[in-house]
């Protein structure tokens, strides 16, 4: 082998990691995408649930942890 054909098997090589290495980057990526997405789509859904058990409940709001404070229970 002569100095140019180790250079041209460099190259293939550098070009092949290059091109793994963004494939692996896409697929973590759309991993990450998609986690991010199913989760957000599970806490929608528990959302909804919990409003039709619950109509009380709504989606920009948090189910009560305490019941609200009665007029008279105030301190002064």
């Amino acid at each position: 082998m002569g100095n140019g054909e180790l250079g041209n098997v460099a190259t293939g090589l550098a070009g092949l990691f290059f091109g793994l290495a963004v494939v692996l980057l896409g697929a973590v990526t759309a991993g990450v995408g998609y986690l991010t997405y199913s989760d957000w789509r599970d806490r929608r859904d528990r959302e909804r649930l919990a409003a039709r058990v619950d109509p009380r409940v709504s989606s920009n709001q948090k189910r009560p942890t305490q019941k609200p404070k009665k007029s008279g229970d105030r301190k002064g």
